[in-house]
């Protein structure tokens, strides 16, 4: 079962792939790591 996360976790995650340039992948992979 994935975690729950919060919603200032999501709107961040948004925001960071939204604005980065990152891919996708990258931002998750990114996420993972860091939380």
């Amino acid at each position: 079962m994935a975690p729950k996360h919060s919603e200032d976790f999501k709107r961040d995650a948004v925001r960071i792939a939204t604005h980065s340039g990152l891919t996708r992948r990258q931002v998750a992979s990114d996420l993972v790591t860091c939380h």
